[in-house]
């Protein structure tokens, strides 16, 4: 459970980044509106690093349960609290992607 948890922690990592970027992207829009694309697409290659990095996980997850490995409740409780919260900022992050494109 130790590699669930280092992918988790970097997911967070990648969705502070990736909000970061948005700030600023919103931020310089008027007058910079090319470093502010720059900050855009970077926002958007930080989400992919998101969606990869969650796939990982649940299919480690998904394979640590096929072998019947027992996996400690608290740390699935855990687990799915983290989940919730970085699909959260997830969300927020793309409602700030499509507000930006507008």
């Amino acid at each position: 459970m130790k590699m669930v948890k280092k992918i988790v922690k970097q997911i967070d990592e990648e969705l502070d980044s990736a909000k970061e970027y948005m700030e600023c992207a919103i931020k310089y829009k008027q007058d910079y509106p090319a470093i502010s694309n720059t900050y855009y697409e970077i926002s958007l290659a930080e989400m992919t690093h998101v969606d990869k990095l969650h796939n990982n996980v649940v299919t480690l997850i998904n394979e640590l349960k096929a072998k019947e490995t027992v996996i400690d409740d608290k740390m699935m409780a855990i687990y799915n609290y983290e989940h919730e919260k970085s699909m959260e900022k997830a969300t927020e992050i793309k409602i700030m992607q499509e507000m930006y494109k507008k």
